[in-house]
């Protein structure tokens, strides 16, 4: 998708997942993981997880 990434940390991904697909972004995700964000313009706060089954 031509992102350039700052760091070696995977949170980045996260948050360019976040500005193409919102929400969505979740179904991208795999593995365990768990975060918060602040989406500023929607005045939305989540915090998730995911479940180990």
């Amino acid at each position: 998708m031509g992102h350039r990434f700052s760091t070696h940390s995977d949170s980045e991904i996260v948050l360019h997942l976040y500005e193409k697909f919102s929400i969505e972004c979740l179904q991208y995700l795999r593995g365990e993981f768990a975060f918060i964000l602040w989406d500023e313009a929607r005045q939305v706060f989540y915090c998730l997880r995911s479940l180990r089954y």
